[in-house]
């Protein structure tokens, strides 16, 4: 059984504007994914801002900050994966011989 995937290698950019989108691209620059912050802040924050929650209140911005630097860790993971599937591939390899 063959299962298609994304080959690599991918990259994370992001897009620092809003909706300050998390972006997965090829070599060519293409998006292969594309995600957003999932808590942003207004449209005349940076991304920086907008990653740390940095107009949400005291009690709350540690809380949602998590969950955005959560999303920006799972796009480098995802980006990974090509790598890692290689990876493992070569140690499967190594260990059968």
């Amino acid at each position: 059984m063959t299962t298609k995937h994304t080959p690599g290698p991918l990259s994370v950019s992001f897009r620092t504007k809003w909706p300050f989108d998390i972006l997965i691209v090829n070599q060519s620059e293409d998006v292969v994914y594309r995600d957003s912050l999932p808590c942003h802040s207004s449209k005349d924050k940076s991304f920086e801002e907008a990653l740390n929650c940095r107009n949400f209140k005291a009690s709350e911005q540690e809380e949602y900050a998590a969950i955005n630097h959560r999303a920006v860790a799972d796009a480098y993971l995802r980006a990974a994966a090509p790598d890692l599937l290689r990876l493992l591939k070569e140690a499967r390899r190594t260990l059968e011989m």
